[in-house]
C-alpha cells in the first residue's frame, strides 16, 4: 500500500469549487464578492494556499480594514462589515475542513469583532408624517416607498424592473 500526500490545496481552488457548489443562493452576488475580497486579500500579502491562512494573517486584514476608509465618504468600515466578510472566510474554511476535507487536522478559528448592541429606534407615525411633509420631492417618494418596503437605501436606489414581480 502506497499511502499518497494529499495535494496542498489554495484558497482559489477552494472558493471556487464552494461557490460552484452554492450558486443557487440568494446571497450569491454577494459571496462572489466577498470571495474577491478575500482574494484581492491574500494575494497582497502573499498567501496563495489554505495553510497560509492563519488566524494571525486574517487578524491584520481585519485591523487593516477597519481603518480604511469607505469609497463613498470619510467614515472608516464598520465591525459589522468586517464581520460579514469574516463570515464568509468561516463558512469556506470550515467547508474546506468539514466537506472537502482540503485541512488537516483542526481547521483555523477567526474571531468576529464585536458590533455595537445599540437599540434600533424606529420613527413614529406622527415623525414619519413630518419627516415626509419636510422632504422636497422625489426624497419624500423614495422614503414613503421605503418605509413601505422595509427596504434600505442602496436597495431602493439600486433597484431596477426586471426585480420587480408584479404578479406577486
Amino acid at each position: 500500500n502506497v499511502i499518497k500526500e494529499k495535494p496542498r490545496r489554495t484558497w482559489g481552488e477552494t472558493v471556487d469549487r464552494w461557490l460552484r457548489e452554492h450558486n443557487h443562493k440568494r446571497s450569491h452576488r454577494d459571496d462572489l464578492r466577498y470571495a474577491d475580497f478575500w482574494a484581492q486579500r491574500f494575494k497582497l500579502v502573499g498567501a496563495k494556499h489554505l495553510d497560509e491562512i492563519t488566524p494571525d494573517l486574517v487578524k491584520r486584514i481585519k485591523e487593516a480594514e477597519l481603518t480604511r476608509k469607505r469609497q463613498r465618504g470619510d467614515s472608516t468600515v464598520t465591525a459589522s462589515t468586517v464581520n460579514r466578510h469574516l463570515a464568509f472566510l468561516r463558512t469556506v474554511i470550515n467547508a474546506a475542513f468539514r466537506e472537502y476535507q482540503y485541512i488537516e487536522g483542526t481547521p483555523p478559528l477567526f474571531k468576529l469583532l464585536p458590533e455595537n448592541a445599540e437599540r434600533m429606534r424606529f420613527l413614529t407615525p406622527p415623525e414619519l408624517h413630518r419627516l415626509l411633509l419636510a422632504l422636497p420631492e422625489p426624497y419624500a417618494s423614495l422614503a414613503r416607498f421605503a418605509v413601505a418596503t422595509g427596504l434600505r437605501q442602496g436597495n431602493c436606489l439600486g433597484l431596477r424592473w426586471d426585480y420587480i414581480d408584479l404578479s406577486k
